[in-house]
């Protein structure tokens, strides 16, 4: 049976961050399963999921408004975050019974303190209260009153990794039973590019020889400055560009630009923001995909990677090895003469650089959105039952 399923989809707003891609694809996929029964409360300036914004990290695209769902627009503009704040802790819990929502949905970190009946609650990471000075300040504040709260009333918490189930089960009064692990989707349109697709990139972003990539926004805990640190040790061995898509978030970026500027201009490219239909080329194209971050919940970008057959290299921080399990070459990236002297290694062979791919193609291709929602509407019928 059925049953009628809230989705708390305030949060969506352009620039799309990995978390707000999730938030929409797996909007797009509930819908598919649930149809009627899935209510999506959206910010009413929202235009559809499939108008991407000017400008983002490059994580959005392709997104259509969820299929057969019942959509209820906020009387907000979604830019305003006290005002979404306000509506969605004092309003979304009436509006939610008035349309008989029998489970609440919260996927990015918070829920309605007020909503009574069963709820689900997405955790994606703990960082807000583990490394503030990683995250957007509004977002410390807002998750630090309401994320801790919502997860000891929470009827089930989605974590998208072990790590951060283990690091949610560790706070205070939230029982480690009450916690599952749902491994996020890769959207279907990555996949091995054709070469004159491959083609066409190169040529749209000026690329003429080989190039190692990073994809992500340029921000403290992705650990670009170390990146560049790490590439320039290797300079000299390789005829390799560097080349970062993202565009620039927020943070203190002055130790990137420093490390940006010790290199040949030549030999770095920062594309800024790249429009979704672009990355399967670049990720096809590229010897090498880095994801050096100092942490991650999940890690979207090596998985990309990986399905579009990129031999992939992870760091050894937060889910990065457990969601890259052997798909992945994982490395220290606080040791940077080790870690240039395994990516030269790589560079240098090919036959272990395929059978890496291989690997990764193999692994990466069971992360897939209609996945995540089977066990989503797992979790809602747990909700429901206890």
């Amino acid at each position: 049976a059925l049953m009628r399923v809230g989705y708390d989809a305030l949060t969506l707003q352009p620039p799309f961050s990995g978390v707000l891609e999730t938030v929409a694809q797996a909007a797009v996929a509930l819908g598919e399963a649930l149809g009627e029964e899935l209510v999506v409360f959206l910010p009413s300036a929202w235009g559809g999921l499939s108008s991407p914004p000017a400008q983002g990290s490059g994580r959005q695209g392709g997104l259509e408004s969820p299929p057969h769902a019942e959509v209820v627009r906020a009387p907000l503009s979604g830019r305003n975050r006290l005002a979404r704040i306000l509506w969605e802790q004092a309003c979304l819990p009436a509006a939610a019974r008035r349309r008989g929502c029998e489970v609440l949905h919260g996927p990015a970190y918070v829920l309605p303190l007020r909503w009574r009946g069963p709820s689900v609650l997405t955790v994606h990471d703990l960082l807000t209260l583990t490394h503030p000075e990683w995250c957007k300040r509004g977002n410390v504040w807002h998750f630090r009153a309401i994320l801790p709260r919502a997860a000891r009333q929470a009827t089930r918490i989605a974590v998208p990794s072990a790590s951060v189930g283990e690091e949610v089960a560790a706070l205070p009064g939230v029982d480690g039973s009450r916690v599952r692990v749902l491994p996020w989707g890769i959207s279907a349109r990555y996949r091995p590019a054709p070469p004159e697709e491959q083609e066409r990139v190169r040529a749209r972003y000026g690329l003429t020889g080989p190039y190692l990539l990073a994809v992500g926004v340029i921000e403290p805990k992705k650990n670009h400055a170390g990146l560049l640190q790490i590439f320039r040790r290797m300079l000299s061995e390789i005829p390799h560009q560097l080349v970062i898509a993202g565009r620039e978030g927020w943070g203190d970026l002055r130790a990137f630009r420093r490390a940006w500027e010790e290199l040949p201009p030549a030999r770095v490219k920062l594309l800024g923001y790249v429009p979704a239909e672009d990355l399967p080329a670049l990720y096809s194209g590229t010897d090498l995909c880095l994801q050096l971050s100092w942490y991650e919940g999940f890690g979207i970008p090596p998985l990309e990677a990986m399905v579009c057959g990129a031999a992939t290299v992870v760091s050894n921080r937060g889910a990065l090895p457990e969601i890259s399990g052997p798909g992945a070459l994982v490395v220290d990236p606080a040791d940077q003469p080790e870690t240039a002297r395994a990516l030269l290694s790589l560079l240098g062979d090919t036959a272990a650089r395929r059978a890496l791919a291989e690997r990764g193609r193999a692994h990466a291709r069971q992360f897939t959105w209609a996945r995540h929602v089977e066990g989503l509407l797992e979790v809602y019928r747990e909700a429901v039952g206890a």
